[in-house]
């Protein structure tokens, strides 16, 4: 009874906390899903130029939007939650390994005040746990705006991320701010990221962000570290990149970590001599990235073998059952 309560007390308080622009997106996103989804239809057709298949997808960008649609498992929510999916990453490494692979956790709260601001200092980094892109950097002899940074923070906290765009995973989170060590290069820049696409467990291709605060440009290498002539929506592009040294020790990690998932990316922040887990993306580009040339947008596709939907195993089942029965009376 108590548990009970305690979860209607805590819904109640997310809703007084939402603003009306996210209680009107809500109310889209379920209008959206009651139609058939046209409005994500009409969102994938002007940002990638054809036609969504769910009935049968075939690219990279239509099985994202599939994954958003039908695959709702709860452990996507537990990943696309930047606090929770420590607990996931040390069940599967064991709590030692998980604490030294992310940077090290400061202070978590759901009520930021600007005295739990300043007790960190600097180089920190504030992330909203609950989107993407919800993050404040403060580097070392940066001088803060203190009650400038709490109003944006506060104001991540009303907001809920993904209605817009159906992505279910992040709809149920607490939303809370982290208080994360500032990972930063020799030079001062925040680390580069480097992101494996993981496909049954297995890396098949690797996507390099160099200085994404700065000047931002990418990469696109094989496991082999072979560049591929592809690019996203990054204007600035590499033409080659040193092969990180703990490339092999990051590869390792996500097949750990994403045994028993048809498709994860498991993105890392590196420097020259450390490296450390950032986060599980589940929704790819929110599956409207379009991919330069087009192709690689139908031959990544071609990599995720999606999983059955409950339906479809139902009446697997059934028509095998048929069948065999009929067998026996031959």
């Amino acid at each position: 009874m108590k548990d009970l309560l305690r979860r209607a007390l805590r819904r109640g308080w997310l809703m007084l906390n939402r603003s009306p622009a996210d209680r009107r997106d809500e109310l889209l996103a379920w209008w959206d899903a009651r139609r058939g989804y046209p409005r994500l239809h009409d969102q994938f057709r002007r940002r990638l130029g054809y036609d969504l298949n769910l009935d049968a997808p075939k690219t990279m960008n239509e099985k994202v939007q599939w994954r958003k649609i039908h695959d709702r498992r709860p452990l996507y929510r537990t990943l696309a939650d930047k606090y929770a999916v420590r607990g996931y990453v040390a069940k599967r490494l064991g709590k030692d390994r998980a604490d030294a692979l992310f940077p090290r956790l400061l202070g978590v709260t759901m009520r930021p005040t600007e005295a739990w601001l300043r007790q960190f200092g600097t180089p920190v980094v504030f992330k909203a746990n609950h989107g993407t892109g919800w993050n404040v950097f403060l580097r070392s002899g940066d001088t803060p705006d203190y009650p400038a940074i709490l109003r944006q923070l506060r104001g991540w906290l009303r907001q809920r991320y993904g209605w817009r765009k159906q992505e279910w995973a992040y709809w149920g989170i607490t939303p809370r701010i982290i208080a994360e060590e500032l990972l930063l290069t020799p030079d001062g820049r925040v680390a580069d990221d480097i992101k494996l696409w993981m496909f049954k467990g297995k890396c098949r291709h690797l996507q390099l962000d160099h200085d994404r605060f700065g000047s931002h440009s990418e990469i696109f290498m094989t496991p082999d570290w072979q560049p591929i002539p592809m690019r996203m929506r990054v204007k600035g592009e590499l033409t080659e990149a040193p092969r990180p040294a703990q490339l092999d020790q990051m590869i390792a990690i996500a097949e750990e970590l994403s045994r028993g998932l048809d498709f994860i990316r498991v993105d890392f922040l590196y420097t020259t001599d450390r490296f450390a887990l950032n986060e599980l993306t589940v929704y790819r580009g929110s599956g409207l990235t379009p991919f330069h040339p087009r192709r690689y947008d139908r031959q990544l596709g071609a990599m995720w073998t999606l999983p059955r939907r409950a339906g479809q195993k139902k009446a697997k089942a059934s028509a095998e059952g048929r069948a065999g029965k009929g067998a026996g009376q031959q």
